[in-house]
């Protein structure tokens, strides 16, 4: 076999054995040989009819004609793992199916014992009930491996046993069946359970069961209630046992009592393991884990344990978990069980790059297949190598080396991989950060802060160190944030409405922890003003921002385990009022800082668009039902976060304004597209398409691709009139759709949605028809669009429907600009239009206005409205929807422009239109000053080349 390493990493092309297999490869296991002793007749009759390993039902009938069920099962167990570790050894099975078939043979085995026992209980006692009288079932939960359909050749199963409701059992009235309570009952199945299942007799066990995992652990009934499920979930479980919680997978129910109980666990197991946010607050929880488990494998140095050892199978687990459990509340699909899948689906969003993901992959599956080969020699369930050479030789020999001096140096190379991979994502950067502060500043010992009963103390000894760093400047940290001493005030007053209480409750350990946060978040502060990497102006933005957010320890947290999230969220305050106000409102959106290399990407329709459906799938499959509260969360959420994304492009000087707007348009027309679709799927009747015949044209920005920060939607939409159900149809689609985007739930609202510009404004028809449309814009009869309605038309874009309307669409629109007017006529009506517009602004903005005052962008826009309407019909190319600046450009190609006039009117239009958008960023009037005088003289040389005057 070559070696999978390669330099300092690994060889990331998966490993293969280069070397032709012997087949008589598994001779090698003493398990193997016993089972051949033991159960050869059994084997025989079994190979001489054919049965697959898969057929588990056809082995059991053909066991259980002579044998009872208990020991049937057991027997079933040896002969599958014989002729499994044959095929597995030899290579025929690769990995994946080695675990299926282990899973699918326990989930087999445990119905088929649960079955025997129901039976022999109700026999006795009745069915378990509920005060109705309805049949109360119990669920067998798979958790570990076994949930994650990953299990090992030897492995124990990890079980939870949960019934549906407390109450009794029902017997028949001439039976001499006992009445007992459903708890007594569930006690004896799973006493029963455990005889059939892993009870060790001269046929061996079924699988070594393990219900250490239940709540309370032990010290706990075998078999609990639901609602004792729930209570515990609420009140009293630990931070790690969400990690455990993450695979736990209900065994395969056909009863509808059964998939009732099934949805009822999930959806109970799910809002407990994720939150509806990144949840970074279990880093800590996964360190401690992880120590006690080092713990244990400091006992036992002797043997290399590929399972718990460093670099083993746990580290890779347990760094997939984290993720999971982390991301997943917020990252639907991420939630697998799976730790092969979880690892692909982390590397698809890019939480891994492909390196680390094919080097996870690729050692994952590595120690995973010499873990079987361990357990193959014996059937013991341990994961360390064997002291003796001749099993070592073995398991080098079935891994496809030629001997286990390869294959112990291979295996030290994939261990160090994975430890050092490990040891990327837990160990703490701030700790070595917090040591550089403390010995640059020189200010303070680092622990002594834990000598400091109240946090005012830190307050004050910020502030001092602050002034300390920025001493000599025009202004002051101190004076910039002054407010860091009334802040810590009036948290600490939080705690308590007196100050005895506050300071029992300020020395508990969750706020000697947050004490701790909130020391080392104000440090890293100091550290990069010491460095140069902040301004001392900009952190008062980061404090009052803090304040509104410090009972939300998961955003603490973020900052604390990330020290760069913390800078970059300063350095994008400073940058942007809108920025500051976004964060405040929607604070969850920082996580997209913490994977810098997802922030750097443009925005992709499609890519949204499909992130947005498979989050919806698996939000669906997970829970078992259509939630749409939980839709609309999942909506705002992504949009909220892809927002933020273009922001950080933006802020960071990665995109031209332009660029800014088509990001914005097209996050605008994807969240459109995604809500329409779903909408449809629920509406629409049996009879109807499977797409909608709607058609949404974007007005205004959003037709000319100029969207900014918070702009409204302008909106018409249409209906195909050739199905006489339309109308009724695509109102209530409308209807729902505005509603889904404009609505203000607790995640915040999309978009405002402004229709006044279909035909007949706001008195009009909430969807028309596409002829009514087409022949109020063509100007047919008396009630037709005016002429400030075509120059609206000019910046129409079809944004959502079938091509077919698409092309009547696009027809309608050129067929229409490119109408002959009179030029005199249109002239007025525009000159009219816009004399209005700055009547109807200049009391509010005087002639400063960078918009509407002469010389304003409106100036560009409705000159470039003037001639589509006035020179499409001998110039078609007027008729395309390409922005301002670049018809203004084609214009004076077209001689439409004097030479020169086009080309500086189009940097003047580019000129106003970044200063605009810098305004808004600030929140702050868009305003001509004296250094804009140029350009604004350009651009009213253009207006007054087609309208002479001014009013």
């Amino acid at each position: 076999m070559n070696s999978i390493i390669t330099g300092n990493g690994l060889n990331l092309e998966p490993y293969t054995n280069s070397i032709e297999k012997n087949a008589n490869l598994a001779q090698g296991s003493r398990f193997s040989a016993r089972i051949q002793r033991r159960y050869n007749a059994e084997i025989e009759s079994l190979a001489a009819a054919q049965i697959d390993i898969y057929q588990f039902e056809n082995v059991f009938k053909h066991l259980v004609q002579r044998h009872s069920t208990d020991v049937s099962l057991r027997i079933l167990r040896q002969l599958t793992l014989n002729q499994l570790l044959k095929e597995d050894c030899q290579g025929a099975k690769p990995l994946e199916e080695v675990m299926v078939v282990i899973s699918r043979l326990a989930d087999y085995t445990l119905l088929k014992a649960s079955e025997y026992v129901n039976f022999e209980l109700q026999k006795l006692y009745g069915k378990p009930s509920n005060g109705s009288g309805e049949y109360c079932g119990i669920a067998i939960i798979a958790m570990g491996k076994l949930g994650a359909k990953e299990l090992n050749v030897s492995s124990d199963v990890d079980l939870v046993y949960v019934y549906d409701e407390d109450g009794q059992t029902r017997v028949d009235d001439q039976s001499q069946q006992k009445i007992i309570s459903n708890q007594e009952y569930y006690l004896k199945w799973a006493r029963g359970m455990h005889k059939q299942i892993g009870d060790v007799t001269e046929h061996g066990f079924v699988f070594r069961v393990d219900l250490a995992l239940r709540p309370y652990g032990n010290s706990s009934a075998s078999a609990l209630s639901i609602s004792a499920l729930n209570d515990y979930f609420q009140k009293t479980a630990r931070s790690w046992e969400r990690f455990a919680w993450l695979k736990a997978r209900v065994i395969g129910v056909s009863s509808r009592e059964g998939k009732l109980l099934e949805k009822k666990i999930y959806a109970i197991v799910e809002s407990y393991v994720f939150r509806p946010y990144v949840d970074f607050q279990l880093m800590e929880s996964l360190r401690e884990i992880h120590q006690k488990i080092q713990m244990q494998a400091e006992k036992n140095k002797d043997a290399h344990d590929i399972k718990l050892g460093r670099g083993g199978i746990r580290e890779i687990e347990f760094a997939v978990q984290l993720f999971q459990v982390i991301q997943g509340g917020a990252r639907a699909e991420l939630r697998t069980r799976s730790t092969i899948k979880a690892i692909k689906q982390l590397q698809k969003f890019k939480l891994l790059t492909d390196d680390e993901a094919k080097g996870w992959d690729i050692s994952y599956r590595y120690l995973r297949t010499i873990e079987h080969r361990i357990q193959y020699l014996d059937d013991q369930q341990t994961h360390k190598l064997p002291n003796e050479m001749k099993d070592l030789a073995w398991i080098a020999e079935t891994m496809g080396y030629k001997n286990a001096d390869y294959f112990l140096q291979d295996l030290d190379s994939i261990c160090t991989y994975v430890q050092r991979e490990f040891d990327k994502l837990l160990v703490k950067s701030v700790v070595k950060e917090d040591a550089e502060i403390t010995n640059k500043l020189g200010v303070m010992e680092k622990q002594s802060f834990d000598e400091k009963d109240d946090l005012i103390n830190i307050g004050n000894h910020i502030s001092a160190k602050m002034f300390v760093v920025d001493h000599g400047k025009e202004k002051s940290v101190k004076e910039v944030v002054f407010d860091v001493i009334p802040f810590c005030e009036k948290w600490t007053k939080a705690l308590s409405n007196n100050k005895e209480e506050a300071i029992n409750n300020f020395k508990s350990s969750h706020y000697v922890v947050k004490r701790k946060w909130l020391l080392t978040m104000m440090n890293n502060c100091l550290m990069d003003l010491q460095n140069g990497n902040l301004r001392a102006q900009d952190i008062g933005h980061w404090f009052e921002w803090i304040d509104s957010i410090f009972k939300r320890d998961n955003y603490l947290t973020l900052q604390v385990e990330h020290p760069r999230v913390q800078t970059n969220i300063i350095r994008l305050m400073s940058a942007s009022s809108w920025c500051r106000r976004y964060l405040k409102y929607y604070p969850s959106v920082i996580e997209q800082l913490v994977n810098e290399k997802i922030s750097k990407e443009r925005f992709s329709c499609e890519n949204f668009i499909e992130v947005l459906n498979l989050r919806r799938q698996t939000q669906n499959k997970n829970t078992g039902i259509e939630d749409e509260e939980q839709t609309l969360r999942l909506l705002r959420r992504e949009h909220h976060a892809s927002l933020f994304k273009i922001l950080i492009a933006d802020l960071n000087g990665e995109l031209s304004v332009e660029e800014v707007s088509d990001d914005l348009s097209a996050l605008a027309q994807a969240v459109l597209t995604v809500c329409v679709d779903w909408i449809w799927q629920k509406v629409r009747g049996s009879d109807q398409l499977e797409k909608p015949p709607l058609a949404i044209i974007g007005y205004g920005k959003l037709g000319s691709k100029e969207l900014g920060y918070g702009s409204d939607l302008d909106l018409v939409l249409l209906y195909d009139d050739k199905d006489s159900k339309s109308s009724e149809h695509m109102t209530l689609l409308a209807r729902k759709l505005i509603s889904w985007v404009t609505m203000k739930t607790s995640d915040g609202d999309l978009y405002e949605i402004d229709n006044a510009l279909r035909p007949n404004g706001s008195s009009g028809l909430l969807v028309s028809s596409f002829a009514a449309y087409e022949k109020y814009q063509r100007q047919l009869d008396l009630n037709s669009a005016w002429t400030w309605e075509h120059q609206a038309l000019t910046r129409a874009r079809f944004c959502i429907g079938s091509d077919e309307l698409r092309k009547r669409f696009e027809q309608v629109r050129k067929d229409v600009l490119a109408t002959v007017r009179e030029e005199n006529k249109l002239k007025e009506d525009v000159y009219e239009m816009r004399q209005k517009l700055w009547t109807a602004h200049k009391s509010k903005y005087g002639f400063q206005s960078g918009k509407f005052s002469p010389g304003g962008m409106v100036d560009v826009e409705f000159v470039v409205q003037y001639l589509i309407l006035c020179k499409s019909n001998s110039h078609m190319e007027l008729t395309e929807n390409i922005g301002n600046i670049a018809l203004l450009k084609l214009a004076e190609e077209k001689n439409l422009i004097p030479r020169g006039l086009g080309d500086s009117s189009a940097n003047a239009y580019r000129y106003l239109r970044k200063k605009q958008h810098e305004s808004s960023l600030q929140e702050k009037t868009f305003l001509m000053e004296d250094a804009d005088s140029s350009q604004v003289e350009v651009v009213k040389k253009l207006w007054l080349h087609y309208f002479k005057s001014y009013w």
